[in-house]
């Protein structure tokens, strides 16, 4: 079993960013599914928000920042609207989900040893893709209902949860904005 811990294990900080760098370009390859392991790897903040538990001691937030422990999404929004700041634009899903209150655990079945999430495991909580596509009706076009596809695309091939999310319609019309 890994240690999430590289304090306990014994490890120095700087050895443990070699093999996060590793791990990560492993991401990238394999499409992020090691970016996960990444994250479950070293996520140690037990009681309530710590980014030191994947960032170490990189400062990751602007000085001034509020303490993130106990803070959920609404929190971050109420401050961050206030002050024009948009975290659609700055956060990864994953740092979302996490504010929501859900971990690696809620996706993953084995954060362990994870693995790609089906789509059906977001509309678990999103709704089935017909519910999604109508909270997104309003949008032209409409991201969730493709006209060529339908609602039958995989949500991963725009949202990544460890990543930039893409805009796949990209490939072949003009891009827009991707949560």
């Amino acid at each position: 079993m890994l240690n999430r811990d590289w304090r306990k294990a014994g490890k120095s900080q700087t050895a443990w960013k070699k093999i996060m760098l590793c791990i990560i370009f492993a991401g990238i390859i394999m499409g992020g599914a090691a970016g996960v392991l990444a994250d479950a790897v070293l996520k140690t903040g037990v009681d309530g928000i710590d980014c030191r538990g994947c960032h170490g001691k990189n400062e990751v937030l602007p000085e001034g920042h509020a303490a993130l422990s106990g803070m959920t999404y609404d929190n971050c929004v109420g401050c961050h609207e206030d002050a024009g700041v948009s975290m659609r634009e700055d956060m990864l899903l994953d740092h979302v989900h996490m504010l929501h209150g859900i971990g690696c655990s809620g996706c993953h079945s084995d954060p362990e040893e994870p693995a790609a999430v089906a789509s059906e495991t977001c509309y678990e909580c999103h709704g089935d893709p017909r519910a999604v596509a109508d909270l997104t009706a309003d949008v032209d076009p409409n991201p969730h209902d493709s006209k060529h596809y339908g609602t039958d695309l995989d949500c991963d091939l725009c949202h990544r949860l460890h990543m930039p999310s893409v805009d796949f319609c990209a490939q072949c019309h003009d891009p827009v904005d991707v949560p």
